[in-house]
């Protein structure tokens, strides 16, 4: 484009110089510099069949009246770009998992649940006293002996003197009216020939020292609990014992020989100085479980 507009320029100044007969315009670049500027001014777009041009003014030397006839440039042909297809259907967005992924929302019950208070309150406030259980309502004296020839026979015929022992379980507190068996001859008569055994009564046993020592129920014939104590009143074994009356019709060696064998589960695991034997099932139904022995603490 640039190329054939010098062209037609070059020959319009070429065409000045030879028919004004002007040496100085044709020398002069800056005329012909004015020249090319003017004409390309008065241009006018061609039509189909011839382009009409102005005749400019030249300064100082005008060009002639008839200026040869340009050739029209071609139109430069800029290809479009070609364009970018677009998918019909655009592909499926991706979808990134997140794990555990909680509802926004959370259902609410129609109905709400009842309160349930709880089944061990938090204490408020100062810690609560001790309870301490009633006295005995069954006194001691009721506890008698058996009437019966197995019973005749016994060394000690009355009951024990007994001391005040104070057991503590946790917000329980229990008085216990113990006969005292502490010579070999009280310990193995022991609760022989009971009738029963009242609540908060029982016996405490002491030995010369601290041992495995064994327990049978020969001759004895209501339930015991018994409790086995260290030297320093601390809870060392408890168990259940179960009693041993004359079977009908045996002889003395065969009732012994059937207690002796009961009694192999009845002997302490652990040595101990003290045993405590109680009513059975006492304990149980006031509270305190004879298997949490360990948190048992006595004192007297």
């Amino acid at each position: 484009m640039i190329t054939r507009r010098v062209l037609v320029q070059g020959a319009a100044a070429f065409w000045s110089c030879i028919l004004v007969f002007a040496p100085l315009a044709c020398t002069s670049d800056e005329n012909v510099q004015t020249a090319t500027t003017e004409l390309s001014t008065h241009v006018k777009t061609p039509t189909a069949t011839q382009i009409v041009v102005t005749t400019p003014r030249l300064t100082p030397t005008s060009l002639p009246a008839t200026v040869p006839t340009p050739v029209a440039p071609s139109p430069t042909f800029t290809p479009a770009p070609t364009p970018t297809p677009v998918p019909t259907h655009p592909p499926a967005a991706t979808t990134t998992p997140i794990p555990n992924q909680v509802p926004t929302t959370t259902p609410i019950p129609t109905t709400l649940p009842t309160a349930t208070p709880s089944p061990n309150p938090e204490p408020v406030g100062p810690t609560p006293t001790p309870t301490s259980l009633p006295e005995p309502t069954v006194p001691p004296e009721t506890s008698h002996f058996i009437d019966n020839d197995d019973c005749d026979d016994l060394t000690v015929q009355d009951r024990l003197p007994t001391i005040a022992l104070t057991l503590r379980y946790r917000d329980v507190e229990l008085r216990i009216d113990a006969e005292l068996a502490d010579d070999p001859v009280e310990r193995g008569q022991g609760l022989m020939c009971r009738s029963s055994v009242p609540d908060n009564t029982g016996m405490l046993f002491k030995f010369s020292s601290e041992s495995t020592h064994g327990f049978w129920m020969y001759n004895t014939y209501v339930p015991l609990d018994i409790i086995y104590l260290n030297s320093e009143k601390r809870a060392v074994d408890a168990l259940s014992m179960s009693p041993c009356p004359r079977p009908a019709g045996a002889g003395d060696t065969e009732w012994h020989t059937k207690c002796v064998s009961e009694s192999g589960q009845y002997g302490a695991k652990t040595p101990a100085l003290y045993a405590l034997e109680l009513p059975s099932g006492w304990l149980d139904r006031v509270g305190i479980p004879l298997g949490s022995f360990r948190e048992l603490e006595f004192s007297w």
